[in-house]
């Protein structure tokens, strides 16, 4: 479980902490609550466009055997 931003520093190596940039991050009930009600619930999304070019760019480096 992930307490704070700091706590991705510490555990992901920088690839990771790439990949996390473009998710939501919750540190506490209310981040979590705050989540369901926005992102599924209501359907409002404002990191959705960020994470859909991170993933195109990350798939278009890739090749068969490496990524």
């Amino acid at each position: 479980m992930l307490k704070n931003v700091d706590d991705i520093k510490r555990k992901f190596l920088p690839m990771g902490q790439k990949c996390l940039d473009n998710y939501y991050k919750a540190f506490n009930k209310d981040d979590i609550l705050n989540f369901i009600d926005n992102v599924v619930i209501k359907g409002i999304d404002p990191m959705k466009n960020q994470r859909d070019k991170g993933i195109k760019i990350k798939l278009s480096k890739c090749s068969s055997n490496y990524c």
